[in-house]
């Protein structure tokens, strides 16, 4: 005997046999078995949650000026008494002359220094433009000639003077041969 089956039949089992190949759109439930394989260590960084930042409730502090650090002089301000600062004295023999270094502790472009020696006979002068540069200006190296000093005890001192400032340095002996 023959079974004839009927054309629904086999559409139902087709339908059937189908659906399991149509992919869904609720996910799978994640599996519960272990196995005995190597399992990933992978992991999802955590997401940052935003925090606020607090707002600042007053206006801070001004800083405390540097006494070190020089301050560029404005224009139009009262004369800043500067402190020259003496960095070599002396007699070179070499050029035969008495070298004087100094500089002053703030930048300006209009300045000019004038080394003077005293205690000897006369008051020889040396005078040369301050050259700023990031934090002073200097005088660079202020000469006499041998020919301008006589031989003795002389007392150099380095003032400075500009549209803004103006200064001298403490005296320093030089002898001269």
């Amino acid at each position: 005997m023959r079974v004839r089956t009927a054309p629904s039949v086999v559409a139902c089992a087709t339908a059937c046999l189908l659906a399991g190949c149509v992919p869904s759109t609720t996910p799978a439930p994640a599996s519960t078995a272990t196995t005995s394989a190597a399992t990933s260590t992978a992991s999802v960084p955590p997401t940052a949650t935003p925090t606020a930042v607090p707002e600042p409730t007053a206006a801070p502090e001004p800083e405390p000026e540097d006494p070190a650090q020089p301050t560029p002089a404005t224009p139009g301000d009262a004369a800043s008494v500067l402190d020259v600062v003496v960095t070599f004295s002396g007699w070179n023999d070499l050029s035969g002359a008495v070298e004087v270094g100094a500089y002053v502790p703030v930048v300006e472009d209009d300045g000019t220094c004038t080394l003077t020696l005293t205690g000897g006979s006369g008051t020889p002068t040396a005078t040369s433009d301050g050259i700023p540069d990031a934090s002073s200006t200097s005088c660079g190296s202020l000469t006499l000639p041998g020919s301008a000093v006589p031989s003795g005890t002389w007392t150099a001192t380095v003032t400075y003077a500009s549209s803004t400032s103006t200064g001298s340095s403490d005296p320093v002996t030089v002898e001269v041969p």
